[in-house]
């Protein structure tokens, strides 16, 4: 799922046949296993820190309905991941993970290896922690980048430890990017490099260069005013409509209730709110409203892929991106046809 940069698998390890299970590892060797959600969860940790709320509702409305929805979902999407000293670093489908937490189905996950470290394998650093997170930045395996504070570098600590949606930052841009794509104005290229964390580049683009003053909306004042209000009422969101009870019939007491119900303070009114709830709020306010979102947001888009590589990489120059993602230009492409035209 991830570029290996030449030079660096010396550090990487695949596990030979009975090698975990003599360790007491819950892997047998270095293949797929299925485990449970609320098993495999114990042992999984993100590596990003900002989920698109909005995005995760979509995935629940979409993926996870029913527990057979939840099922057939997570049959056809294994987990990549990152093993490092007994735990998986998981380095895609943080936004699938979380509509399953979300969702409170307890189904089967498979587990996928992308890579294994040896345990000792950054034990010649001073600090080894650090090495470990320089290498899975360095092969792509983690976006180590504050979506919260303009996408500057952010310490390992600061990543969540649980798949909980209440734990990761909300990055609004980050949703959009991923209806963006949905909708088809924004489109992936074939690389890994191309694919790898491609709606963050696009939320970077977007938060940097969507403001009214923005240069790329010459032409059309009217779409960035109004994707400008459309926009900020897609930040006032409060978080009670996204998190709550895990099933409509309350199922499970305590246990099936959302886990910021313990942190009331984060809660607006501190009431829960049902899986239908949820799915509800998605279908009938969060996907259209970024639907509309999406077609603000052409003329941007548009107008950024009509400008020369050298004027596009001028653009992005005078920010952070290059620093931030290691390239000068932004990945895919933008969809020629326009979609249907904003109100």
């Amino acid at each position: 799922q991830r570029l290996v940069p030449p030079g660096r698998a010396s550090v990487l390890h695949q596990m030979a046949p009975g090698e975990a299970k003599a360790s007491g590892d819950v892997f047998a060797e270095f293949t797929p296993t299925v485990l449970r959600w609320s098993r495999a969860k114990e042992l999984c940790l993100p590596t990003q820190k900002a989920l698109g709320w909005d995005w995760a509702l979509n995935k629940l409305a979409e993926h996870f309905s029913t527990e057979a929805a939840a099922r057939a979902c997570m049959a056809r999407k294994p987990v990549p991941f990152v093993r490092y000293r007994g735990r998986c670093y998981v380095v895609d489908h943080h936004h699938t993970l979380a509509a399953l937490d979300l969702s409170g189905w307890d189904v089967d996950v498979t587990l996928e290896p992308v890579h294994s470290f040896q345990d000792d394998a950054f034990s010649a650093a001073a600090d080894a922690d650090a090495a470990f997170w320089a290498e899975m930045r360095a092969c792509g395996w983690a976006f180590l980048s504050d979506a919260g504070a303009d996408y500057a570098p952010m310490h390992p600590a600061a990543l969540p430890r649980t798949f909980h949606l209440q734990y990761f930052d909300n990055d609004v841009y980050r949703s959009l990017a991923g209806f963006a794509r949905e909708h088809g104005l924004l489109k992936r290229g074939k690389t890994l490099e191309e694919k790898a964390f491609f709606e963050f580049h696009w939320a970077f683009f977007i938060r940097l260069f969507s403001g009214p003053d923005g240069t790329l909306w010459l032409g059309s004042p009217h779409v960035a005013r109004g994707f400008g209000r459309l926009m900020a009422t897609a930040k006032q969101t409060p978080a009670s409509e996204f998190l709550g009870r895990t099933h409509e019939d309350g199922e499970g007491g305590d246990e099936g209730r959302s886990l910021l119900a313990t942190h009331a303070s984060d809660y607006d009114g501190g009431g829960s709110v049902t899986l239908g709830e949820l799915i509800a709020f998605s279908e009938d306010v969060s996907q259209p409203l970024f639907g509309l979102l999406v077609r603000h947001l052409q003329p941007l888009c548009h107008a950024y892929a009509a400008l020369s590589e050298e004027v596009q990489r001028a653009a992005l120059g005078r920010t952070e991106y290059s620093a931030v993602f290691g390239r000068h230009t932004l990945p895919g492409k933008v969809k020629k046809k326009l979609l249907k035209s904003p109100p």
